[in-house]
């Protein structure tokens, strides 16, 4: 076993060049079990039902905050229906798709999407998203609602999100 394969988690990686470090040959390593790195922080769901949001069922929980680590944060999102427009002017986003079929539009580009499929949303581009789907969002630099816009449908504005809790 080589050091640094690809396929490997990033936990099993380090191991071993802890390891090689030591002088101790590569073929020696045993996988261990991957340490949990987060807990899931069950809460309310953060967003209103207010305008631009009755045509979806959101539902969206942190695992990992900026109160927890500045530089990137972590969310579970549970979708039904069709998210309305929106941008951030602060972070870059990663969606993972856990589960489910749906289908995204990043500023003109339109995809559909599956388990597996990964999505990169950069700052200010704006980009909505469909469908029955279960979501993993990593955002850089953490999550901050003062930096949230939704198109509002009726005026074609960029308003602040109304959040829940404003955090």
């Amino acid at each position: 076993m080589g050091f640094g394969r690809r396929n490997q988690p990033a936990c099993l990686r380090t191991e071993m060049l802890n390891v090689q470090m030591n002088n101790t040959p590569s073929n020696d390593i045993k996988p261990t079990a991957p340490k949990i790195l987060m807990k899931f922080k069950r809460g309310k769901t953060l967003l209103d039902t207010g305008e631009g949001l009755r045509s979806c069922k959101l539902h969206s929980w942190p695992y990992v905050t900026r109160k927890d680590f500045a530089n990137f944060s972590v969310r579970y999102i549970e979708l039904e229906g069709k998210h309305p427009w929106m941008k951030t002017t602060i972070n870059d986003r990663v969606y993972y798709v856990l589960s489910g079929k749906g289908s995204f539009t990043v500023g003109n580009e339109f995809t559909r999407v599956k388990p597996t499929d990964v999505i990169l949303v950069p700052k200010e581009t704006p980009y909505k998203f469909s469908g029955s789907l279960k979501l993993l969002l990593v955002q850089t630099p953490a999550f901050d609602p003062k930096y949230e816009y939704m198109l509002d449908s009726k005026t074609k504005e960029w308003k602040l999100v109304p959040y829940q809790d404003r955090m």
